[in-house]
């Protein structure tokens, strides 16, 4: 995906930190992960840009054992794209994808956006959860 955008809107592509701590991932993540109540991870929230536009919103809950496996640089990615480090992996894989229809709290103005949820493993024995939000700008026609 990011290197679908960085080829679509070149140098106006662009990571924003919207949020990154440690934390207990929602009830849902915690299950799609198989971690165990009170379990902790890495919990990241950022927009990916087209200029000043967000087009995408994507959190990923990535586990502890899941960085110290993969990368500690993961818990620290700053505006980095989280695919810059991960999906160069030679051992990722993917084991579900889901689709969502989901609204969109302010701050942002779109209504219902479509959303998908990708459970990713490392080795097939370190997970991450990756959910990303389409945002209705990504939609338009490049100018």
């Amino acid at each position: 995906l990011t290197q679908r955008l960085r080829s679509r809107y070149g140098n106006a592509f662009g990571v924003v930190l919207l949020q990154q701590r440690i934390g207990s991932p929602f009830a849902e993540e915690r299950i799609a992960l198989s971690l165990r109540p009170g379990a902790k991870a890495v919990i990241r929230e950022v927009a990916l840009m087209a200029g000043q536009s967000p087009v995408i919103l994507a959190r990923s809950i990535i586990p502890h054992e899941t960085v110290q496996y993969a990368d500690p640089r993961l818990s620290r990615l700053g505006d980095q794209p989280l695919g810059e480090i991960l999906f160069t992996h030679p051992e990722l894989g993917r084991s579900t994808l889901e689709w969502s229809r989901v609204t969109l709290r302010a701050p942002w103005e779109a209504q219902s956006v479509m959303g998908r949820r990708s459970l990713y493993t490392l080795s097939q024995s370190f997970p991450l959860l990756v959910a990303e939000f389409f945002l209705p700008e990504l939609l338009k026609e490049k100018a």
